[in-house]
């Protein structure tokens, strides 16, 4: 018997607007985390379709509930009678609970009666979904290395770490070789994807904040940083083991600057190599307008990833690029063989503890005004707005007439 969500509508799946398309975003993150691709995404969307948001495999009572009124969310947790392990190593397993929650989402979207339907799949390990022909257009959305992440998983076991992974490439196979078209920010990721996809585009990551930086925003701050003479260094976003410690704590080793971590801290991530110093700053994760005047009352703002990290070796854009750029700070990054290139002022590669620590210096000390307005007019190009007008218009090529205008 299917459990109910202590929020779930009764009455089934209802919109306001019935005869607008309807877009389902299937993925593996709840609607209510701190907003990522999936989520932007999902909002764009909204502005032209009602949307099914799919919850998949979360730890979490299963049901339906309406958020908005061109939005439900359809909860679906894990099969009661398979446990993960089987899921994760038993292709035939994976199969059988990948349908059971395809034939639930398609019994909700036929519910619906809409005229015309698109699926959005962040969840590569779910390639059911992608055969059912009501769908008017199929996209893949690839924004990680996810299938090399399963070594994390395999704790030490290399021979269950290339099974595994292997499994996971297949399955992420089959999504991209029958989708209409996929979207990577990732360079290598559409590499990749282009030995089975039939069409992959780049689809950057960006910025949703509402005002860009402005010099009466920080000028408070400012002021008091030059009379303290600290350079506030930080770091927003996951806090785990993609990050090279040892950076870090080179920043911790200089008196004249602050280390600020912004962001959630992963439970397998020792947080206590930083605490112990006195000029080390963690804050709680915020997002929207109060992250943009967190970070603009920063001075360097940095992305120092482990390039050794297959998942991190492709990166192109990031969550966070376009956010930083846009409160007009400068970047230092390691060096990542992928990321992509921009012009002098936005943002430098390190390729030492040393070097990073003597690039923050120089751009703290170099940044100005020619600069900030540089930066400000590549955050204008950048925000998600301007993504939803992309992502409307691969979908106006594929569908012309059959699907929506703006």
């Amino acid at each position: 018997m299917q459990t109910r969500h202590k929020d779930e509508d009764p009455a089934g799946i209802r919109f306001n607007e019935p005869d607008l398309p309807l877009a389902v975003v299937v993925t593996a993150t709840r609607w209510d985390e701190p907003p990522r691709m999936r989520h932007h995404i999902t909002r764009q969307l909204m502005k032209w379709c009602n949307i099914l948001y799919v919850e998949l495999r979360v730890k979490d009572e299963g049901g339906l509930r309406r958020v908005d009124e061109r939005l439900h969310i359809l909860t679906l947790p894990s099969h009661p009678l398979i446990p993960t392990r089987a899921y994760a190593n038993l292709p035939f397993v994976n199969h059988v609970e990948n349908q059971w929650h395809a034939k639930k989402i398609m019994h909700v979207v036929r519910q619906t009666n809409a005229k015309s339907a698109i699926l959005v799949n962040f969840v590569y390990y779910f390639p059911e979904i992608m055969r059912y022909s009501l769908f008017n257009a199929r996209v893949y959305v690839c924004f990680d290395e996810f299938p090399k992440m399963w070594r994390r998983r395999s704790r030490g076991n290399w021979l269950r770490h290339a099974y595994q992974s292997r499994l996971m490439q297949a399955r992420e196979n089959r999504v991209a070789s029958t989708a209409d078209f996929c979207l990577t920010p990732h360079s290598g990721l559409k590499r990749k994807l282009e030995t089975h996809a039939r069409d992959v585009r780049m689809f950057f990551h960006a910025h949703e904040f509402n005002t860009l930086w402005r010099p009466e925003a920080t000028k408070g701050a400012e002021h008091t940083r030059k009379n303290t003479k600290c350079i506030n260094v930080a770091y927003m976003g996951f806090i785990h083991y993609r990050l090279l410690d040892q950076w870090l704590l080179r920043i911790l080793d200089e008196p004249d600057m602050q280390l600020n971590l912004i962001g959630p801290v992963n439970s397998h991530y020792d947080i206590s190599i930083f605490s112990e110093h006195p000029n080390f700053v963690l804050h709680a994760p915020v997002s929207d307008e109060p992250l943009a005047r967190l970070l603009s009352s920063m001075d360097v703002l940095v992305m120092p990833y482990d390039p050794a990290i297959p998942e991190v070796e492709v990166l192109t854009s990031t969550s966070k690029l376009f956010q930083y750029i846009a409160v007009g700070k400068p970047i230092i990054s390691s060096d990542l063989p992928n990321l992509m290139d921009f012009p002098e002022g936005v943002l430098v590669k390190a390729t030492s503890p040393s070097d990073f620590i003597e690039k923050i210096r120089l751009a703290y000390e170099e940044d100005c005004e020619e600069y900030r307005v540089l930066r400000r007019g590549i955050a204008s190009e950048n925000t998600w707005d301007k993504r939803g007008e992309q992502l409307h218009g691969y979908l106006n090529e594929l569908l012309g007439d059959r699907f929506f205008q703006p």
